[in-house]
């Protein structure tokens, strides 16, 4: 894949010699490497071009200080010819050694001397950290630097370099015992399960957490299996891998979910804004936190969530997809109704079992202050339950079950069972306390079908 300088280099060349030698080397590289800059369409990605020049030029630059013309990434697109199914070496070449003119392309010229096979030496070290088996894998055995390149690939969120091709199905990759990037790996084998010869572009982002490891995917169809050992001492092996390898693609159009079908604002008998977001209720002695905002404020009691009815019970889903940031789970089901708090585990100062998930907003939700934020907080309140698959750290999806709707903590403490709700609080921040003051987003907000009142 990496091309061959051309000429022995001593410092008896003259520099347009050099230039021409530079120019023609770095043609070669960049026509043998042209595939790896190509979007699905075939097509250059100037995305991809604004990466690779840097690591290259760094790489060029570590070895003996070459350097990149200004204007590489246009010269890159006039190498490819249209639609990127071929590249003009000559062109290139040309046109790269017009652009050196007046240029140093050898720190201290006339005292350098290197070989071919010392350049190629040397730039093939550099660019297999940023190229593991450029690409290709036909005969790569390093486990770390395939991990690496995944690693690259994630880092850059599916725009580096994301082909992957083996010689043949069922080729296995196996380290024991090593480190990599600080995760420490007691055993390690990656099946490549994929076609013969077939060029996969995987963007870290289409994965299946395993029980014994990962299953990483292009359109649903299973590419790479990594199965790692860890046992219950360890098993942050696990979480960290997938942190270093993986990550979230956001989906053009969030989808969204209901928490649970027709939801619809609390109310009762004394008030009719007693569910409502702001200041919606009226006690002697109290504070509003929302003065500055006086569509919010209908009392002087702050109330920073919105409640929604729901009997116990009901079955309560991610509105969005996102992340686990909290679980409370230590306050018991509902009981028969047996005492003043209809048989509910009442804690007068408690939102009772919650789960807090952190929502991303590509487009960002309106704050009350008018501000447009990006990353939501959702603490869903009074549950009766949280189930065991929802813990802290793990991946939700939108409409995912979090567990059922109760009356645990103060919920218990309403007029009657028809005003059993869940308790929806929404911050730009994970922080919840009374101190924390007025929190920026309405909780409607989140509701895209809105809510009956």
């Amino acid at each position: 894949m990496i091309g061959k300088f051309p000429e022995i280099i001593t410092c008896n060349e003259t520099k347009v010699q050099l230039k021409q030698a530079m120019a023609g080397y770095i043609a070669s590289l960049i026509c043998a490497d042209i595939n790896l800059l190509k979007n699905n369409d075939g097509k250059v990605s100037a995305e991809k071009v604004a990466i690779f020049l840097p690591k290259l030029e760094a790489a060029l630059n570590t070895i003996g200080g070459y350097q990149l013309p200004e204007n590489t990434d246009a010269i890159i697109n006039a190498i490819v010819n249209g639609n990127g199914e071929s590249c003009d070496y000559g062109n290139a070449a040309e046109l790269l050694a017009d652009t050196y003119e007046g240029e140093i392309l050898i720190k201290d010229y006339n005292e350098t001397t290197k070989t071919s096979e010392k350049v190629n030496e040397g730039l093939v070290k550099e660019m297999t950290s940023l190229l593991p088996c450029f690409g290709i894998f036909d005969d790569c055995d390093d486990i770390i630097l395939l991990l690496k390149r995944m690693h690259e690939i994630k880092l850059s969120e599916g725009k580096l370099f994301g082909k992957f091709k083996f010689k043949q199905t069922g080729k296995t990759f196996t380290g024991t015992n090593f480190t990599i990037d600080g995760i420490d790996v007691e055993r390690m084998n990656i099946l490549y399960l994929g076609e013969a010869n077939k060029d996969y572009q995987l963007t870290m982002a289409e994965y299946e957490v395993t029980e014994t490891g990962f299953m990483i995917k292009q359109n649903g169809e299973a590419v790479i299996k990594i199965v790692i050992s860890y046992d219950d001492n360890n098993s942050s092996t696990k979480k960290d891998l997938k942190n270093y390898l993986f990550w979230e693609k956001e989906s053009a159009e969030i989808t969204y979910s209901d928490p649970f079908p027709n939801p619809t604002l609390r109310k009762n008998s004394n008030n009719s804004n007693v569910g409502k977001f702001g200041c919606p209720r009226t006690i002697s002695g109290a504070t509003c936190s929302y003065d500055d905002y006086p569509e919010l404020v209908m009392g002087n009691k702050s109330h920073h969530g919105l409640d929604i009815l729901a009997s116990v019970g009901t079955e309560l889903k991610s509105m969005y997809k996102g992340e686990v940031v909290e679980v409370i789970r230590s306050y018991a089901k509902k009981k028969e109704d047996t005492d003043s708090y209809f048989g509910c585990d009442y804690n007068a100062n408690s939102f009772g079992n919650i789960v807090v998930m952190k929502y991303e907003f590509k487009d960002g939700l309106i704050g009350i202050d008018g501000k447009k934020y990006n990353t939501i907080y959702a603490k869903f309140c009074h549950l009766d339950e949280v189930d065991a698959t929802i813990q802290v750290g793990e991946k939700i999806e939108v409409g995912n079950r979090l567990g059922t709707c109760g009356c645990s903590g103060n919920a218990g403490g309403v007029d009657s069972k028809e005003e059993f709700h869940l308790h929806l609080e929404t911050n730009t921040i994970n922080s919840f306390s009374t101190s924390t003051g007025a929190r920026k987003i309405n909780p409607e907000s989140l509701f895209k079908n809105g809510i009956k009142k």
